[in-house]
């Protein structure tokens, strides 16, 4: 992978990282009779998916 790819990468991991911080304060800051319903499980899942994808995306940065 070339410099200017590995660099877009990068900048579209600067992306994610913000949307799942952001994502991840939404549930810290949720009552926790909603942290356990549905609302909450979605957007807990919603954060680890994302937590997964930046972590693939760092690894084809890093590798290639």
């Amino acid at each position: 992978m070339n410099a200017a790819r590995r660099r877009r990468l990068g900048e579209a991991l600067d992306i994610m990282n913000g949307v799942l911080a952001e994502e991840q304060e939404v549930l810290d800051n949720l009552p926790e009779n909603f942290r356990y319903a549905a609302q909450g499980e979605q957007i807990e899942d919603c954060v680890m998916q994302l937590e997964e994808i930046a972590g693939t995306l760092e690894d084809v940065i890093s590798n290639y």
